[in-house]
């Protein structure tokens, strides 16, 4: 995060007649008292800084001694497929209600500002289970139907919930693992070695390893559990990708790139830590 050490009057310049609401982040409590004084929205409260909002740039004559830092970051989520600019209308446009399912969903959840503890116990208590975190201020939840309306209603009334929305078939695959084009020319959907991470939950996983039992072109490579994560490593036909995405438990489908040994005695080499052609000590001890 870089502070913005420009006075008040070039950082609020940014805020434009008709454009998107701004936030910073407040240390200086002289500054955020004049910043609330002229109609900035306190949005959080965090102890040693405040997060304001504001739609109108506000006087910058009292306030030029001050540092404030820029919040904009926190208006993106940020995904492997690219950055959801959740104050965006067309991805504002994407918090709509969840139709009935079976079994449970992944869903996105993003907060105003930094996550502080309560705001989360009030999200899991609406029954959803947390997944992992995502930048900025979000987690990755998933729930079964009850849960998810549940968490719609909290939603939609709690203060400190800028966006939530649908984790899209589409944000789960890499856009590496994509058949596509380079420099114009079409590149044909070969075979290739994925990396598959699924929500570690035996019920649903099984449907998933099922599919991708029908589809593999060789044996899987590895499976295994990590966290709450179930990994396989499998070669697949590209044209087959977004078929998998659909899969209700699959969190990311990305290219594997085979580890490689970097060992000590290739990192001398590449030093010039050499006695003719042996390499020398690192003199580590010395």
């Amino acid at each position: 995060l870089r502070i913005l050490a420009i006075s008040f009057a070039v950082v609020f310049s940014l805020n434009l007649a008709g454009a998107r609401p701004q936030k910073f982040r407040v240390s200086d409590p002289a500054a955020a008292a004049e910043l609330k004084a002229q109609g900035a929205r306190l949005l959080a409260d965090y102890g040693s800084f405040q997060l304001f909002e504001t739609d109108a740039a506000p006087a910058p004559a009292p306030l030029r001694r001050a540092r404030i830092e820029s919040a904009a970051e926190s208006d993106f989520i940020e995904l492997n497929t690219g950055a959801l600019d959740t104050r965006a209308p067309e991805v504002m446009a994407l918090r709509k209600q969840a139709l009935p399912f079976a079994g449970k969903q992944l869903r996105l959840v993003q907060f105003v500002g930094p996550i502080k503890p309560e705001w989360r116990v009030a999200l899991e208590q609406t029954g959803v289970s947390v997944v992992h975190y995502v930048p900025q201020n979000t987690y990755l939840v998933r729930g079964d139907n009850a849960a998810l309306t549940k968490l719609q209603a909290w939603a939609a009334t709690a203060e400190f919930v800028q966006w939530e929305g649908d984790y899209a078939n589409d944000y789960k695959i890499h856009p590496r693992a994509r058949p596509g084009s380079q420099k114009g020319a079409a590149v044909a959907a070969t075979p290739e070695w994925y990396a598959i991470q699924l929500v570690d939950d035996p019920e649903a996983n099984g449907a998933t390893l099922a599919l991708l039992d029908q589809l593999k072109l060789e044996p899987i490579r590895q499976q295994y559990r990590s966290l709450n994560y179930l990994n396989v490593i499998v070669r697949l036909p590209a044209g087959k990708i977004a078929e998998l995405a659909t899969q209700p438990e699959v969190v990311s489908i990305r290219p594997y790139v085979a580890p490689q040994r970097r060992d000590e005695r290739q990192g001398q080499i590449m030093a010039g830590n050499l006695t003719g052609n042996v390499p020398s000590g690192p003199g580590y001890l010395a």
